[in-house]
């Protein structure tokens, strides 16, 4: 395709890519950049920038223009979001990690080259790691230990420099981050406590369906039902010293995988994407999400292997940045806050297991008439038994743990 797909404005972002990599004259190939079901509230686009003597492969995130879909949805917002962390968090992450030296610090995040807000005309520009010699994993397979253990090293990272930057610089911290206590689509849910309550009602309804038959289970997400509000309201005050910058989504659809000698089972290194939720949390929030959605039942009795993986890895990086991990987030702590957050990973599993296990075909689109969280679980699929079970499986496990 030509250029003229572009708008001016997303025209101009290309042009300052390919400025910074030296290529002067060029042309621009456009190709759908997911599969439906891969991205909610963005559309994304793979670009080939070929010059006559190198190339520049680069992903452009654009918005919904349907008046329909922005008026359900917080589109802007959502953008907004995601380009503060990839112009303003994560250059600041990157920029004290230098400062202190950090033998292994946190990596996994694309290169960003631009993004423009304005109405109607939201974009983002980043590297295209697939053309670096990354991959998704396959969304319909739990995952293996090797790629679980690697995405909690990668999270502590993360979490470790957030943390580092709240200690060095409070005041910093604080102002760049007061308007993150609430993820967009947290933000964008107006309305009476008994209206949000009946829409958490409408939501469990999917958990509801899904454990009918398995009386642990189906008690299970009744009592999580029952708490939810609470929960909620809870986990937006509760530990707030150690709160972080979070991922904030989770799936396996938002981490690149690199791998050694290009080995399948042998990951080197992982790169988070979509950052469109990114919110101020619980470190476990970002971790019991990506767990309950991605790891297999004959692994769940690993969890606190991962975790002390995780902690291991935190406290060294916390020690190279100067602090002392028992004072700011310990072993202790970590474990207090798991059993206390663990249950955001079941409530978002009800709705992200079953779009994971999904065709493209079945996937849901976003309805004009629609919030996302409606689109995402008001749809059918043919994998609707080996949903249900997944889903049974860790609600048990969970039970079983006391963690709901």
């Amino acid at each position: 395709m030509s250029t003229n797909v572009l708008t001016p404005e997303q025209t101009a972002l290309v042009h300052q890519a390919a400025s910074v990599q030296g290529l002067k004259e060029y042309k621009i190939n456009i190709n759908p950049g997911s599969s439906k079901g891969d991205n909610y509230l963005g559309i994304i686009h793979s670009l080939a920038v070929e010059g006559n003597e190198a190339s520049l492969f680069l992903i452009l995130k654009t918005a919904h223009t349907s008046e329909e879909v922005r008026k359900a949805n917080p589109i802007p917002q959502a953008f907004q979001r995601e380009a503060f962390i990839y112009s303003i968090v994560i250059p600041r992450l990157q920029q004290i990690q230098e400062q202190y030296a950090i033998s292994s610090p946190f990596t996994g995040v694309a290169q960003y080259y631009g993004s423009c807000l304005d109405l109607h005309k939201e974009s983002i520009l980043l590297q295209n790691l697939k053309e670096c010699g990354y991959r998704l994993w396959d969304r319909k397979k739990p995952m293996d230990d090797a790629h679980i253990g690697l995405v909690f090293s990668e999270y502590a990272r993360f979490h470790a420099a957030s943390l580092a930057w709240r200690f060095h610089y409070p005041e910093e911290f604080s102002s760049l981050t007061k308007n993150m206590h609430q993820n967009v689509v947290e933000a964008n849910n107006p309305g009476s406590r008994e209206r949000k309550k009946e829409k958490l009602n409408g939501y469990f309804q999917v958990g509801r369906a899904a454990t009918q038959g398995n009386a642990k289970a189906s008690a299970g997400i009744e009592k999580l039902r029952s708490e939810i509000a609470q929960l909620i309201e809870r986990s937006h005050f509760l530990g707030r010293d150690r709160f972080v910058v979070l991922h904030g989504d989770c799936w396996c659809n938002n981490m690149l995988f690199k791998y050694h000698d290009n080995q399948p089972n042998s990951p080197s290194q992982v790169c988070f994407i979509d950052w469109q939720i990114s919110k101020l949390g619980s470190p476990i929030l970002d971790l019991a999400y990506f767990f309950s959605v991605c790891a297999p039942k004959e692994l769940f009795a690993n969890l606190h292997k991962y975790l002390a993986a995780y902690h291991q890895t935190m406290a060294k990086n916390l020690r190279e940045f100067g602090c002392r991990p028992d004072e700011i987030f310990s072993w202790t702590q970590l474990l207090e806050d798991w059993n206390r957050n663990a249950w955001y990973g079941v409530f978002l599993a009800m709705m992200i297991i079953k779009l994971m296990l999904s065709d493209a075909e079945e996937a849901p689109a976003m309805n004009a008439d629609a919030d996302i969280i409606s689109s995402l679980t008001n749809f059918s699929s043919r994998k609707e038994a080996e949903f249900e079970k997944r889903l049974c499986d860790l609600v048990e496990f969970m039970v079983d743990h006391n963690y709901i």
